[in-house]
């Protein structure tokens, strides 16, 4: 049957028509997206199969240039003499990669040029694939050629003269110099098709994507449409993308315009009109003034009065107006003695032409702003719109959506539910036990039966016989194919077949893969039909077992498949609600740890009740909110964990406690002190002996029992850390100590326990803390050099709360530890008073463990590490009284040199981690330490301590009352 030109012309058109009426934003944009795809993957094709070409085109020719007989070639394959027949194959072979490689690299256009070094012996690839190579002598140094034309693939057409020319020895030289310029050649064109690549990517491919994206994201503004809504959702982040793109690209546009405003105004004659604003709002007003004083010098003036009034009009407007070369002031033109009524015409006259020369230069301007200035504003603020709309739409939008896939998973995974994955999961799995075990069975029939030695298993798994027998089925084909092609034909088909597990044998031999190679031809007419029956037998033989691994297979098949399909509807419930949690976060212009927050709790949709709930539910608004409330209440938590206010305090208590041992055990009055309760305790007694040396022996002991005692020593104190942006805490506890003074040293040790609580609104945390230190001083003379370490672990409970999710609490440990060392020299200054200047280095670590708050939300905190490294210098007064009672004062300041933290990550459930940023920024505190001792009896003594450690964002108060007993 004939059909006429117009009727195909009609079928073809309507082809088109309905195409065009299948298209859609959605189809269109995907289609965009699919050919930039397809270019950069067609140009990674090329780029790949050019280099693979370049390699074996080089990777040959090398291989030519090594062999000596080159030059001695006739281009043919064979040779009469054996060992000439070997080396010309492989030379002949060479020369045909050469030609297919050529064939690929060949141009499409102008001929591909390399020049030797000596810039004119060339080589030339044609867009033939055929190559020119033209040498020229050199001085000698070379054979000339003259222009040679080569075809790889028919080496044959060179004349042996010619060959002995174009591989003369003095010419191997120059062929390698090809080779490197060939390498180099390649490198260029590979940077022009990326080149053309990134040009077609950038003027047309990706303005094709950005016009259809902006196409699909005003539908997702307008449709109802479920299946577009999806679609928009799909592709939410690139459209998001797009249209802040767009907008960045019209601020960009107005910027541009608003320059070329400035750039006109700048280029006003300002002999022509003088500005009163150098703006565009304000040459406009001025542009008005310029119209109406314009209007009345143009207009018939009959007057004096309306002759000057008008020109102090156009004065005012910004017009010159001149007289005799000179421009005149309002006052000149009031003043008739400097211009009289009998000039007024004059003046009038060119005026009018000012005026109309100034409205000129201010029009040039003002009419940027209808011709550019306004387009640009309102296309700005349209797309502005479009991304608030757009973004709005799809938080609502995915509400739905997600209640709808939401429920789509949990009937998947529901095994109750009729046609549920679940449900093919549970019947598969009973069905597959069942086909299991007649599988086991049938195989193990098989290799106790007849048939056994009939194929070679290559595996007893029921996929591993499924493939298998296909494989043998397929080589079984190809031996039949072959019967009728050459011997390649049938020697491959041989060798899939004993790949395949065929037993193929030879003269009584079973046969390899490298055995089929060495057979000839007439051994592989004969073997092809023997192999092909011996298939046939493998087919037979194994045909009851692949019945019964088939089986297998489609069982796991199907649960493979239900597994995929519940895997890929959790897959869209967590992209529908990752979405929503975006949309919602850049509608509300969130900051980007609020948006990680929601995003990060859209995670878990599928898993958790409470965040479902949250999703499908609640609106955009409500949403919003309480992620705020949420991200607040974990930035606020997290800083309070890396502050760590408990350790701070009870460093600091410990550091006036020591300060207090260490300033009553260096009193200078303690060598009277010990004179007098020697005196005191010998009093009444009677000796046998009263010599010198014997008293003097008498007094040393009961002095000794003074000076060199044991103390115990205990306190009580409270503190507080007062915070600008985390919670306050309260700490309560208290200290108990040992330490012993000898001749030029004091060494001690102390424990220390305490219980602190931490609110803020959002917030509580409780502790128990438990510490040991050890400190010493050492005297030098008239330098004291002091050491302390302590080291704690704490107990804490922490509650949170946030609108969106709740409360949360559980509990977690840290660890602290400080070393401290500090050097001063102590001046006298008479009368039981000193001072000592002293500076000091602090290394302290924090360690919180990771931990788990539980609620209807779970919230996981890592562990965090916060390492700080400090200097001091303070300057110690201290004043002591010949009771024994003494005072003392600490003023000083502390500033970190060294800080490092690891950020805070929380993550909800199995959701991605959220990071919040730790405060590295290194600070500086002045400190205060005061504290005084009273002695009650000569064993018993009774201190209070007081200190103070501010910064710009943290205070920290401390006191202390204790006792301290010798003995």
């Amino acid at each position: 049957m004939k059909v006429s030109n117009i009727a195909c012309a009609l079928l073809l058109g309507s082809c088109f028509i309905v195409s065009d009426l299948f298209a859609t934003p959605l189809s269109d944009y995907e289609d965009a997206l699919r050919a930039k795809e397809d270019a950069i993957a067609l140009n990674k094709k090329i780029q790949r199969k050019k280099e693979n070409a370049l390699n074996s085109a080089v990777e040959q020719m090398k291989f030519l240039l090594s062999v000596k007989e080159l030059k001695e070639w006739d281009g043919y394959a064979t040779n009469p003499d054996p060992q000439k027949a070997k080396i010309y194959k492989k030379m002949y072979d060479a020369s045909q990669e050469i030609g297919n490689a050529l064939y690929v690299l060949k141009p499409t256009g102008s001929p591909i040029v390399i020049k030797a070094d000596d810039q004119v012996s060339i080589l030339s690839v044609l867009p033939t694939g055929d190559i020119m190579v033209s040498i020229k002598s050199n001085g000698g140094s070379q054979v000339y050629t003259g222009d040679m034309y080569i075809n790889p693939f028919y080496p044959m057409f060179i004349t042996p003269s010619d060959m002995a020319f174009i591989f003369h020895d003095k010419n191997i030289k120059v062929w390698w110099q090809f080779l490197k310029g060939f390498d180099k050649k390649h490198a260029e064109l590979v940077n022009e098709r990326e080149k053309a690549l990134s040009d077609n990517i950038k003027n047309t491919l990706d303005p094709a994507i950005k016009e259809k994206a902006l196409a699909l994201a005003n539908l997702g503004i307008t449709t109802t449409d479920p299946k577009y809504s999806e679609g928009v959702v799909k592709n939410f982040d690139a459209l998001d993308d797009t249209l802040r793109k767009d907008i960045s690209e019209k601020e960009d546009a107005l910027d541009r315009v608003n320059k070329k405003v400035d750039q006109k105004i700048s280029e006003i004659d300002r002999s022509k009109v003088i500005l009163e604003k150098k703006d565009l709002e304000g040459i406009k007003a001025q542009e008005a003034k310029i119209d109406a004083a314009k209007a009345r010098v143009d207009s018939i003036l009959t007057t004096s009065s309306d002759k000057r009034e008008a020109l102090l009009d156009a004065i005012k407007a910004g017009i010159p107006v001149v007289k005799d070369g000179k421009r005149l002031t309002q006052d000149d033109v009031k003043d008739s003695t400097k211009l009289a009524d009998s000039d007024l015409d004059g003046v009038i006259t060119t005026t009018r032409s000012a005026a109309a020369d100034a409205k000129s230069e201010v029009s040039a301007v003002t009419t940027l702003e209808a011709s550019d200035v306004l387009p640009a504003k309102a296309a700005l603020e349209s797309a502005k719109e479009t991304l608030v709309n757009f973004e709005k739409k799809i938080a609502n939008d995915t509400k739905k959506i997600a209640k709808d896939e939401l429920k789509a998973y949990k009937d998947s995974i529901d095994p109750h539910k009729t046609g549920s994955e679940a449900e093919a999961i549970a019947n598969a799995k009973v069905a597959k036990k069942v086909a299991d075990q007649i599988f086991a069975t049938s195989i193990d029939s098989f290799q106790i039966g007849p048939d056994k030695d009939k194929v070679v298993l290559l595996g007893a798994s029921a996929e591993a016989i499924v493939k298998q027998f296909s494989d043998i089925t397929n080589a079984k084909n190809a031996l039949s194919t072959a019967a009728y092609a050459g011997s390649d034909a049938k020697r491959d088909a041989i060798k899939k077949a004993i790949e395949a597990g065929v037993p193929v044998e030879h003269a009584g031999k079973k046969l390899s893969i490298g055995d089929v190679e060495n057979l000839s031809i007439a051994d592989l007419n004969a073997l092809i039909t023997t192999s092909t029956s011996k298939a046939n037998d493998a087919q037979t033989a194994l045909s009851a077992v692949n019945a019964s691994a088939v089986v297998v297979v489609a069982q796991d098949t199907i649960i493979k498949n239900a597994i995929k399909a519940i895997a890929d509807q959790r897959d869209r419930v967590k992209q529908t609600s990752n979405v929503r949690a975006k949309s919602i976060a850049r509608s509300n212009s969130f900051g980007s740890g609020e948006s990680d927050v929601l995003i990060a709790l859209s995670d878990i949709l599928d898993s958790n009740d409470k965040v479902a709930n949250i999703f499908i539910n609640e609106d955009s608004g409500e949403i919003a909110g309480g992620a705020k409330d949420l991200h607040s209440t974990l930035e606020h938590t997290i800083k309070y964990l890396n502050r760590g206010d408990i350790a701070e305090i009870l460093l600091f208590n410990a550091d006036l406690a020591t300060n207090t041992r260490l300033a009553k055990l260096s009193n200078p009055y303690n060598e009277n002190l010990a004179l007098a309760y020697a005196i005191k305790n010998m009093n009444g007694e009677k000796f046998v002996d009263n010599s010198d040396e014997t008293l003097s022996s008498l007094v040393k002991e009961h002095a000794n029992s003074y000076k060199y005692d044991h103390n115990l020593w205990g306190s009580t104190f409270g503190g507080k850390v007062k915070s600008k942006d985390s919670a306050n805490t309260d700490t309560y506890g208290f200290t108990l100590g040992y330490d012993k003074a000898f001749d030029n040293a004091i060494v001690g040790s102390f424990l220390l326990m305490a219980r602190s609580k931490s609110n803020e609104d959002n917030m509580k945390n409780d502790a128990n803390s438990y510490g040991f230190g050890v400190y010493a001083r050492r005297y030098l003379d008239q330098k004291e050099l002091n050491a302390k370490f302590l080291y704690g672990f704490t107990r804490n409970t922490l509650a949170t709360s946030s609108s969106l999710i709740g409360g949360n609490d559980g509990k977690y440990g840290n660890k602290f530890f400080d070393i401290s060392v500090d050097y001063g020299y102590v001046f006298d200054l008479e009368d039981a008073k000193f001072i000592k200047p002293m500076l000091g280095i602090e290394c302290t670590n924090l360690k919180n463990d990771s931990f788990t708050t539980g609620g209807a939300v779970d919230i996981n905190f890592a562990r965090t590490n916060v390492r700080t490294l400090s200097v001091k210098a303070a300057t110690e007064f201290r004043v002591y009284t010949n009771e024994g009672d003494y005072f003392y004062i600490t003023p000083g300041i502390q500033s970190e040199i060294n800080k490092s933290a690891d950020d805070g990550l929380i993550n909800f459930a199995d959701s991605r981690d959220v990071t919040f940023d730790i405060d590295k920024r290194r600070y500086t505190y002045f400190t205060l330490k005061t504290g005084a001792e009273f002695r009650l009896t000569n064993a018993l003594n009774i201190n209070i301590n007081f200190g103070a450690k501010a910064g710009s964002k943290t205070q920290l108060y401390n006191g202390a009352f204790g006792l301290s007993y010798k003995f």
